[in-house]
């Protein structure tokens, strides 16, 4: 996937206690690496003792029927799964189906007007932001928002910001170690990585993937990052509080070429395919609305 970098900064059971990453990332992995033979899907929520079971894979987990956070994560996985439509899913493959063509390519080595539009868009994106973020922060920790965004000039807010030009290049670490880490999931092969001037990527060049499988892999750093940094502004101290809202602004502002894949992926076939080479997307369409899957 590609993402902006603006220049500045150049079949067994399992039992788990509560919904964590790990459950929803094999249970996803599990149905979409399915065979195209799918019995019914089912997700109860009657007792304590919660499960999902897709294609005899039973998912269990015990939790407090109070924990928000345990009703929150299962709730997510339930419209996840609803929402991605399995008998939809092909395969990730390395040869192409028959009957499939090249209908449109997203190329930031070959358009390089596009790539610096999408840092002017996403440095637009970061800054909306990080007023968003502020804002939800003055409403949830309002005592804490006096004191996180109060400006000094110290040796104090000089360390801050050493600080934070180091999470920066660590969170964009993470966010391309999070695509890698779908891109393996759907290819079970070892993903590339580049880092540019303008834009850094992972990418799986020898590989078409479904678009939708494509979807959890651009939207997946978008959503975990920003969702982490959501939950570490509810329970860090003030002093961390300004560091965090300008990283979930980063990270949101430097997923704009996700972003904007995605929204191309949107307008194509439910089967089209997607092949990833890092510095550039190409979609490929079944010729016939009778190939599509």
């Amino acid at each position: 996937m590609i993402n902006a970098v603006y220049p500045i900064l150049s079949h067994r059971p399992k039992t788990l206690n509560g919904v964590g990453m790990y459950t929803i990332v094999h249970a996803i992995g599990r149905m979409v690496s399915a065979q195209p033979s799918f019995p019914e899907y089912r997700i109860s929520l009657n007792s304590s003792i919660r499960s999902s079971s897709y294609r005899g894979t039973n998912i269990q987990y015990r939790s407090n029927s109070h924990s928000i956070l345990q009703k929150t994560g299962h709730f997510l996985l339930k419209i996840i799964l609803k929402k991605i439509d399995i008998t939809d899913m092909n395969s990730s493959t390395q040869t192409l189906l028959d009957g499939y063509t090249r209908t449109a390519e997203i190329n930031l080595a070959k358009n390089k007007g596009l790539a610096v539009l999408l840092n002017i868009v996403g440095l637009f994106i970061s800054i909306l932001a990080f007023v968003l973020m502020g804002l939800f922060t003055r409403f949830v920790r309002p005592g804490a928002f006096s004191d996180a965004f109060i400006f000094k000039v110290d040796l104090a807010t000089m360390g801050q910001l050493l600080v934070l030009v180091i999470l920066v290049a660590v969170s964009l670490v993470v966010h391309e170690l999070i695509h890698g880490f779908f891109f393996w999931v759907f290819t079970r092969s070892r993903p590339v990585y580049a880092l540019h001037l303008a834009y850094a990527y992972a990418a799986a060049p020898g590989w078409y993937i479904p678009v939708r499988q494509y979807w959890i892999i651009g939207l997946a750093p978008l959503l975990l990052i920003d969702l982490a940094g959501l939950l570490l502004i509810l329970l860090a101290s003030p002093a961390w509080i300004l560091l965090l809202v300008f990283l979930v602004a980063f990270n949101t502002g430097g997923s704009v070429g996700d972003m904007w894949v995605i929204l191309n992926s949107l307008l194509k076939s439910p089967a089209c395919m997607v092949n990833d080479v890092g510095d550039g997307v190409t979609f490929y369409e079944p010729l016939s609305p009778s190939s599509n899957l």
